[in-house]
């Protein structure tokens, strides 16, 4: 039996969870996380690229880089390289730079930890927008339940009943 070294990093999975930092040794098999889409579940005609969150250098490219993104088994892995290619900080050719990722991945060689930061600040960014999100709807039903409240009716009676029903003794 074969084995060889994945690397796991912590990244943001196609359905918004997390999965775990390391490396480890596995069999031959291919690493696949159990959320991650693949170009079978799209329907065999590629992987859905739109999922993905292409960094600025290569936006231009996209309709180049899409055929070299779609020989990769998962979105997961997709991401993975755009967020190294995002890390990179002077890169002359980013399809080129792009394209020896892929070959990478598809080897088995292939090292994500440059991306980690990139995959990082998308999570907590995430994470933001989701709290924001949260405080909104809270506000949104706080303000609704308020205007559902019953205003509060004057008590009856006379001064000294009102005097009464504000916590004044009376001798």
């Amino acid at each position: 039996m074969r084995v060889r070294v994945c690397a796991i990093k912590l990244g943001l999975c196609s359905n918004g969870g997390f999965f775990a930092l390391g490396r480890k040794k596995e069999a031959f098999a291919e690493h696949q996380h159990p959320t991650t889409t693949t170009a079978a579940a799209v329907g065999g005609g590629g992987l859905d690229l739109s999922l993905c969150i292409f960094p600025e250098k290569l936006k231009s490219y996209r309709q180049d880089v899409e055929p070299i993104l779609n020989r990769l088994a998962s979105l997961d892995t997709v991401q993975q390289v755009l967020d190294v290619v995002a890390a990179k900080q002077n890169l002359d050719n980013p399809p080129a730079f792009l394209n020896a990722l892929v070959t990478r991945a598809q080897q088995g060689t292939f090292d994500p930890t440059a991306g980690l930061k990139i995959a990082k600040g998308r999570a907590r960014q995430a994470k933001i927008a989701e709290d924001e999100r949260k405080r909104e709807q809270a506000a949104q039903a706080k303000l609704k339940q308020k205007a559902k409240a019953k205003p509060k009716t004057k008590p009856q009676g006379g001064f000294k009943d009102r005097l009464k029903n504000d916590g004044v003794k009376l001798r």
